[in-house]
């Protein structure tokens, strides 16, 4: 060691500064790899709270329209943001029982847009009930083409296949047309016929779900319900509800003539049918023209005074146990293989809430079946003052 005196630092071999890179750009590429997992963690619960919230949204619009009420603050500004425009146009699909008038509500700009056949319940007005209306615009509003047939047997207050084969017509038709499996809905009556026309044999290749809201299980039940009340559900307990006074006379003009006399049949059916389309004034009208013979049996046949006149009841829903079992679920639900989707009044004393339980019990074991029962629903409609608990 002669000549000068150097460090041990000095004494070391150097190290290029450029052989530190890898290492470093080791742990900087790790860091950043930690950081962009760590922003994905932390949105994924956002993106899912804001899908959530979304889906709760669309659901709400859909509920409110149902009653015709008016829209909270918040969910009008949720439909200026984020409500699809739509167009409507009016056709003709054609069935086997004749060409079936259909009003279709297409979101702009979604051509693809799944597809909703929304079936009305039983009312004259058909797809122009304004029900039908609110609730197929909201719909349409929330992303949906909605298809709205008119089915004829139910404007006219009666309960027969050519409803069924009505509807399976507009299903294939939608099905084919828009080539894409479509969700299949119906209120009241037709929320049980819906079910009955989607476990028909090949149906399931055109349907991806079917939603029942308000619908029936076993018209042979109901009929007696209507005339004994008093429903059991499937574990045997006592439905609390009783029906409406105009409740029989939904049996009564399926056979009319079967228990009143040839004569009467015109006048009195006429009369029944102003009644069960909420058209009060002209049934004031019909009876105001009865004579008081016809006035006793017009009121017997709702209020169901006598022995015999609920004889007669019982004995029409024996002869047509047949029929009526042609277009129940209760019969037909084993058959059906797309999903189920059931809501259903916790107080519906039109069609109790033990239907929808019967169907949850009669369908299929691997069949996806939903139940949701709403303390704030009645028949179909929502109650204008819930609680806000249950609002929310």
């Amino acid at each position: 060691m002669t000549g000068s005196s150097a460090s041990l630092h000095e004494l070391r071999p150097a190290v290029p500064a450029h052989a530190w890179r890898p290492l470093l750009g080791y742990f900087s590429s790790r860091r950043r790899l930690a950081g962009a997992l760590f922003l994905l963690l932390a949105a994924y619960p956002i993106y899912l709270f804001g899908l959530r919230t979304r889906m709760l949204f669309k659901a709400a619009t859909i509920l409110y329209a149902i009653d015709g009420q008016p829209p909270t603050r918040t969910l009008s500004a949720y439909t200026r943001l984020f409500g699809n425009s739509f167009q409507t146009r009016d056709l003709q699909i054609p069935g086997r029982n004749g060409l079936i008038p259909t009003r279709i509500y297409s979101p702009q700009n979604r051509p693809n847009a799944p597809v909703m056949v929304f079936i009305h319940g039983m009312t004259p007005a058909g797809y122009r009930d304004p029900i039908m209306v609110r609730l197929a615009t909201a719909m349409a509003q929330t992303g949906l083409q909605v298809v709205t047939p008119d089915i004829r047997s139910e404007q006219q207050i009666l309960m027969r296949f050519e409803g069924i084969s009505d509807i399976d017509d507009v299903v294939r038709w939608a099905a084919e047309t828009n080539k894409q499996k479509v969700s299949l809905m119906g209120v009241s009556f037709s929320g049980g016929l819906a079910v009955a026309a989607a476990a028909q044999p090949n149906s399931s290749r055109y349907l991806r779900a079917v939603l029942s809201i308000s619908g029936y299980n076993d018209l042979d039940r109901l009929g007696r319900y209507y005339i004994q009340y008093g429903e059991e559900g499937p574990d045997h307990h006592l439905d609390p509800v009783k029906p409406p006074l105009e409740s029989p006379l939904y049996i009564a003009l399926q056979h009319l003539d079967e228990i009143v006399p040839a004569a009467d049949v015109g006048i009195i059916g006429q009369a029944a049918l102003d009644r069960l389309r909420k058209q009060p004034e002209q049934e004031q009208r019909d009876v105001a023209a009865f004579t008081p013979a016809q006035r006793k049996l017009y009121l017997d046949l709702q209020l169901l005074d006598t022995p015999q006149i609920r004889q007669k009841y019982l004995a029409l829903l024996d002869r047509h146990r047949a029929d009526w079992s042609a277009i129940s679920p209760h019969s037909c639900i084993r058959g059906l293989s797309a999903p189920l989707y059931l809501l259903h009044g916790e107080v519906d004393p039109t069609i109790p809430l033990s239907e929808a339980e019967w169907n949850v019990h009669d369908a299929p074991a691997n069949l996806p079946v939903h139940l949701y029962i709403s303390p704030t629903m009645h028949h179909v409609v929502v109650s204008a003052h819930p609680p806000r608990l249950q609002k929310l």
